[in-house]
């Protein structure tokens, strides 16, 4: 994640969690497995990965029942780098 971070430093901000020192962060999201990535828009938003690349991923997403949706997206488990920097080049291209 620090190699992605450093390369991608000017077009997206990965963030970083160590759970066992942050419960009350964890407490806000449905994390069940370590890791887990989320995928966010610049305005907070959850960003919704493509049918293609969903396939690549143990993707999932959340819904509010209150709201119309999704409300959270993100993977589950550990990716490859490969398909991390597909992620991010369309969290890029696509981005709000």
């Amino acid at each position: 994640m620090e190699k992605l971070n450093e390369k991608y430093k000017d077009k997206i901000t990965i963030k970083s969690v160590d759970l066992n020192k942050s419960e009350s962060f964890a407490q806000q999201y449905p994390i069940r497995v370590t890791p887990t990535i989320f995928f966010f828009n610049s305005d907070g938003s959850a960003f919704i990965p493509s049918k293609e690349l969903t396939k690549k991923l143990s993707y999932v997403s959340y819904k509010n029942k209150n709201e119309d949706g999704i409300v959270l997206s993100g993977t589950e488990g550990l990716l490859q780098q490969e398909v991390l920097e597909q992620l991010i080049e369309e969290m890029i291209e696509n981005a709000k």
